[in-house]
């Protein structure tokens, strides 16, 4: 609950530092919000799904379904901005370190079942 509240105070902060960099950065960095955003949900259903706990099973559910509803409405609000959130590009520096952390992760999180 408290990562919603947080988000929904920063999300127009960052908005509005990001345009001041110029929208091109703001594409990137939007894009990899949301692939973050994304990857939580997925690495969330994963704990739920894979979980021993039900403690642990409550509460991947909980940041699956957090994340979605945020990831949403990033999409939102990028759209009414006119911006395009592009796909990571694995070719860039930290489009590669994103998208080998949320595998990595990911795969930890296969492997504890």
């Amino acid at each position: 609950m408290l990562s919603k509240k947080l988000a929904v105070v920063f999300i127009p902060f960052f908005f509005a530092a990001a345009a001041l960099a110029g929208n091109s950065d703001l594409q990137r960095a939007l894009s990899h919000l949301h692939a973050a955003s994304q990857a939580g949900v997925e690495i969330s259903a994963l704990a739920d799904n894979n979980a021993k706990s039900d403690l642990v099973k409550a509460y991947a559910s909980t940041v699956s379904s957090g994340n979605a509803e945020l990831n949403a409405k990033l999409m939102r609000l990028a759209q009414s901005q006119g911006i395009k959130v592009l796909p990571l590009d694995p070719q860039t520096e930290a489009g590669k370190s994103l998208i080998d952390r949320l595998q990595a992760e990911a795969v930890m999180l296969r492997s504890q079942g």
